[in-house]
């Protein structure tokens, strides 16, 4: 499956199952990367997987920052584009004459961008060549670099099965709980809020019971509509049968609850084109993150549930 513009929900989920951000060097890594700066004779070469905000190197030769911005041109070109991005002098192209490696030490003239994707054909981040002097690549060379991203592209570790929910394809409760755990993390550290919000899905007051397909629509429905409605930097999960969960960060209750009413305008929406058995009703409940109070990922879903349960209750 290509990777398209629309589809970065899925290219960020698709990295992050990955498992590789902010991981140790690894020998099989750094060894393309030495092969790469050698092989074309560049000052500096290396691995950049671009994250929502960042562009992080998991491995990389030469004096290149540990992380670039997310909106790194050198990578987000190669990455729209699916192919091999050669720019001969960056001073004289007005995509990257600004960029601070160009205006700056190490002052990058030439640069190249291999993009790599994962096995299910997202595209994840790129093998990066970069030097002061400009040059070109005769098609020989370009043809080696991408034989060795392809090389690169093998030693991704294979997205496991146990992370995805097999109808919806969105991350399911154990690749929730990985993925929120660090996000969370992340806020910590960074004194930032969070934010965690439990969906629980009804079926529309009807005369029957939904059959098996309509069932599955109703929940594919609301999953596609997640994957359209939130950041990059969001996790969204589905835990349950009928149980979903998603976990803002840098955002806090008021936040969380306007990222809500959007969302409840876009399930709205859908369920104008809907027969009215098979429209999308749910219950959903938001719990702030206090880190004096939940340590774990597990402990905001308890307290979310239990909100939930409450006004259950009260309704």
């Amino acid at each position: 499956m290509p990777d398209t513009p629309d589809a970065p929900t899925l290219r960020l989920s698709t990295l992050h199952a990955l498992n590789l951000l902010d991981t140790p060097a690894e020998e099989r890594f750094d060894r393309a990367v030495r092969l790469a700066r050698c092989m074309f004779q560049v000052a500096m070469a290396g691995i950049g997987l671009a994250d929502a905000q960042r562009l992080w190197f998991k491995s990389s030769m030469g004096p290149l920052p540990r992380e670039l911005p997310g909106d790194d041109p050198f990578c987000v070109e190669a990455i729209a584009e699916g192919t091999l991005l050669i720019v001969p002098d960056a001073c004289a192209d007005s995509r990257f004459a600004g960029h601070p490696l160009v205006t700056a030490a190490p002052h990058v003239r030439f640069a190249a961008a291999q993009p790599l994707s994962a096995p299910n054909g997202c595209r994840i981040g790129a093998l990066l060549l970069f030097d002061p002097s400009p040059r070109q690549l005769d098609p020989a060379l370009r043809e080696a670099l991408c034989d060795l991203g392809a090389m690169i592209e093998r030693e991704l570790p294979k997205i496991s099965p146990n992370t995805l929910d097999t109808l919806t394809g969105i991350t399911n409760r154990r690749g929730f709980l990985a993925l929120a755990q660090r996000s969370l993390n992340q806020c910590v550290r960074q004194e930032q809020p969070a934010a965690l919000v439990l969906f629980c899905l009804a079926e529309a007051p009807h005369e029957r019971s939904l059959a098996p397909a309509e069932a599955e629509l109703v929940v594919t429905t609301f999953a596609e509509t997640m994957q359209r409605s939130f950041r990059e930097s969001d996790v969204f999960a589905r835990l349950g049968d009928t149980e979903f969960a998603l976990l803002l960060s840098r955002v806090d209750a008021t936040g969380a609850k306007r990222c809500v009413d959007r969302f409840l305008g876009r399930i709205a929406a859908e369920n104008v084109a809907l027969p009215p058995e098979t429209q999308v009703c749910f219950a959903w409940q938001i719990s702030a993150f206090d880190p004096r109070c939940h340590t774990t990922v597990d402990a905001l879903l308890g307290a979310a549930r239990k909100a939930l349960l409450k006004q259950r209750r009260i309704s």
